[in-house]
């Protein structure tokens, strides 16, 4: 699930651009909360499965800090990126970290449950 979920997350970034009218952006906006619903889930339930249960607090700290500190830098990086190059590169930035981000969480995962 995590893998479709993400693939599908980052199809629907590039689908923004393209975004001709309100019904389009609005399909997008849809269809980005489905995929990003799914893919978020996911590694949530991974990490329980693979960290040890006392460790679950640490990882939980972690991951959640992690993913503050995305929340604010992420539109910072992209909105500077937007400035020098212009939009398709401000996408293309956001959808590399996402693809990077959970696809190196998916092999890690799979790489623990192989040992």
């Amino acid at each position: 699930m995590l893998v479709p979920g993400v693939i599908a997350s980052a199809a629907a970034l590039l689908l923004f651009p393209v975004a001709s009218g309100p019904w389009l952006f609005a399909l997008a906006i849809v269809l980005y909360g489905l995929a990003t619903s799914v893919a978020g889930i996911v590694p949530t339930v991974l990490m329980s499965e693979a960290v040890p249960a006392r460790q679950s607090g640490l990882v939980v700290g972690i991951t959640r800090t992690a993913g503050d500190l995305g929340a604010v830098t992420g539109p910072l990086v992209a909105l500077a990126v937007y400035d020098a190059n212009g939009l398709w590169p401000a996408i293309l930035v956001i959808v590399e970290l996402l693809l990077l981000a959970n696809l190196s969480l998916a092999r890690l995962l799979l790489r623990r449950r192989r040992a």
